[in-house]
């Protein structure tokens, strides 16, 4: 045990004693200890991420695509497109012939026709277009053809028809066995003529029209010259 009367031994540490002289100082002292220890377990902070780049946008595509003559001059085309990122908003189809069509339904499934003014190649355009304004475009030739010449029996009679290349006029040949009967043409502009038969073979009646290349014919035909004589309902060559 202690003696109380022992002597009492006092360390000052260097400075203290100012401090504790001195309490606002030391209150000083303090806070910048406590600041200190603060900054130094602070956790960094980390670094914003970097804003990702938009994606690029995709061209649409035409992935399929097929342009035939499909009657009397007449070409369709039908083809297939798409989008991967997006949709085929619109489209238009160049026919070649100084004729569009544009596209604004159905264009993922195209499927739609053109009558031509002649025979002859076109290079036939597809061009679709992204709802980002993207373009895809794809070209195929038709050949637009005169279709061949076409008869029809009446009785004793042969009538045969065929188009001119400007599909403006039809010509027309009637005969019996070798024996030529009547000549004509019927035009676009005078699409229904009276036509008489020779050698008292009847009178016919002809009658196209230019946008379906349809002739109908109608009259009557002489089976035994001036003698006897039949009716001739409606009948029809299609082109």
């Amino acid at each position: 045990m202690e003696s109380p009367n022992a002597p009492v031994v006092r360390i000052a540490a260097p400075g203290v004693s100012a401090l504790v002289a001195h309490p606002a100082r030391l209150l000083a002292c303090l806070l910048v200890v406590v600041a200190i220890s603060a900054g130094c377990s602070k956790s960094p902070t980390a670094p914003s991420p970097s804003p990702q780049p938009t994606p690029a946008n995709s061209a649409p595509t035409i992935s399929t695509m097929t342009v035939a003559q499909s009657a009397y001059r007449t070409a369709r085309i039908t083809a297939t497109t798409g989008d991967g990122d997006g949709q085929v908003a619109s489209g238009t189809v160049d026919w070649g012939d100084g004729s569009t069509t544009n596209l604004t339904s159905g264009v993922t499934s195209v499927n739609t026709t053109h009558r031509y003014g002649r025979a002859q190649a076109y290079s036939v355009t597809l061009r679709v277009v992204d709802d980002d304004g993207a373009q895809a475009q794809l070209t195929r030739s038709v050949s637009i053809t005169v279709p061949p010449e076409a008869c029809l029996g009446i009785e004793v009679v042969e009538l045969c028809a065929r188009s001119t290349s400007d599909f403006k006029n039809m010509e027309v040949a009637v005969r019996a066995g070798d024996v030529s009967l009547a000549r004509a043409t019927v035009s676009d502009g005078n699409p229904s003529i009276a036509l008489p038969l020779a050698a008292g073979f009847g009178r016919l009646t002809l009658a196209h029209n230019f946008t379906t290349g349809r002739l109908i014919v109608s009259g009557e035909v002489c089976p035994v010259p001036f003698l006897v004589c039949k009716p001739v309902g409606s009948k029809t060559i299609q082109f």
